[in-house]
């Protein structure tokens, strides 16, 4: 028996615990994610993987372990899996898994890549159970985005918050990112038009980006004008493809320390960013309440409202010798950071971009000293191909 000073005592120090979350229970709690599937976070995710391997792991979670596989529905999945518009093979074992056509996870992953080329798809069932993967995906990556951010992973940061985009906009990351815009397919004649245009310049054709940019200038609206005219368009799919050009988000993006800084090793460094919306963005779309403040996304079937993460990574060099893009992909810039002996993600903020914002990012110093460079991404949540990048010399 204890005695009951012993016990009482035992009682005062209960009531002094405190119960504190892990990074990982609280990611749970905050994503409303099952234990299991952090926990595969934690023994998957690292910083040198794919997009395909990201797939993986984000079909990999326990939130698809109910999705449907129906009676016989494993003939349609292989199907499925033969077609062209399946690009990423899911029997790789490094991509963690064993080809199981009953899988319900084999199926999520055929079923977002089928997504992703906009695929018909065999039976109208898989409509719905598209739909409910989709439902589940972008908390699930967000919650990734956080992880990696936690660890410093930049590539596995970056690349997750791609396939964010490529998930709300049905599109592949190496596209051509007008083949978002209504009416415009791989083979349309607007694209070879514009192509064509570009080949007499001896220009590259234009991305998203700059066709948006084009509808602030009133002389260079009227030659796209024109280019849309020469490509057979009516007037009603010319001006639905203007439409959504004049709501794509054109953000003047500027880090106000655009000098070296020079700061001590270990210490605080802040970095102060400021992001204006120059043109277009989802207030810009007409409509009232929450409708004038949906993003331009018709196969995604829920309403999403348009934000940016606003991340800074610490480089030991800058490996593509640019320092500040305006607009860029990012898939060779991605591969290029590997060969720098120090990348390392800093600070990882979720902002909104109306008029004009200032954002502090703050991270701590390399502790060798050197020089390194600092850059600074400011990465769409719902557009393909709208992602900025800026550097500032950093010496410690």
């Amino acid at each position: 028996l204890i005695e009951p000073e012993t016990l009482q005592n035992h009682l005062e120090q209960l009531d002094r615990l405190r119960v504190i979350p892990l990074p990982l229970g609280h990611m749970a709690s905050y994503y409303y994610l099952q234990y299991r599937t952090v926990a595969m976070f934690r023994d998957r995710l690292h910083n040198d993987l794919s997009l395909a391997q990201l797939l993986g792991v984000l079909c990999d979670a326990s939130e698809y372990d109910e999705l449907p596989v129906r009676h016989n529905e494993e003939k349609l999945n292989e199907q499925l899996a033969g077609q062209a518009g399946i690009r990423w093979r899911i029997d790789d074992p490094q991509h963690g898994y064993e080809l199981d056509y009953e899988s319900p996870h084999v199926k999520a992953n055929l079923l977002l890549q089928a997504h992703f080329s906009r695929m018909k798809l065999p039976i109208s069932d898989y409509i719905t159970d598209t739909k409910s993967v989709l439902d589940q995906s972008i908390r699930i990556l967000q919650a990734m985005i956080d992880l990696a951010a936690e660890a410093g992973w930049l590539r596995t940061a970056l690349k997750a918050m791609m396939l964010v985009q490529m998930v709300v906009q049905a599109s592949w990351l190496t596209d051509d990112t007008l083949l978002i815009l209504p009416h415009v397919r791989t083979k349309s004649s607007f694209l070879s038009v514009l192509r064509q245009q570009a080949a007499s310049s001896s220009s590259r054709p234009p991305t998203l980006a700059q066709l948006a940019d084009m509808m602030r200038d009133r002389k260079a609206k009227a030659r796209f004008d024109r280019l849309m005219q020469q490509s057979g368009l009516s007037r009603r799919q010319a001006s639905d493809i203007e439409k959504v050009l004049c709501v794509m988000p054109i953000v003047d993006l500027r880090v106000t320390d655009d000098s070296a800084l020079s700061v001590r090793a270990g210490t605080p460094v802040e970095l102060t960013v400021s992001a204006r919306l120059v043109a277009g963005g989802s207030a810009s779309r007409r409509g009232k309440g929450k409708n004038a403040k949906r993003i331009y996304a018709p196969q995604f079937p829920k309403p999403k409202s348009e934000g940016w993460w606003l991340v800074s990574a610490v480089l030991t060099s800058d490996d593509d010798g640019n320092n500040n893009n305006k607009y860029n992909k990012s898939m060779d810039d991605l591969e290029r950071l590997g060969e720098s002996q120090h990348c390392e993600l800093t600070a990882l903020k979720r902002v909104t971009v109306s008029r004009q914002h200032r954002f502090d990012l703050r991270f701590e110093a390399p502790s060798e000293p050197g020089e390194y460079i600092v850059r600074v991404y400011l990465m769409s949540d719902s557009y393909v191909g709208l992602d900025q990048q800026r550097t500032v010399k950093l010496v410690v």
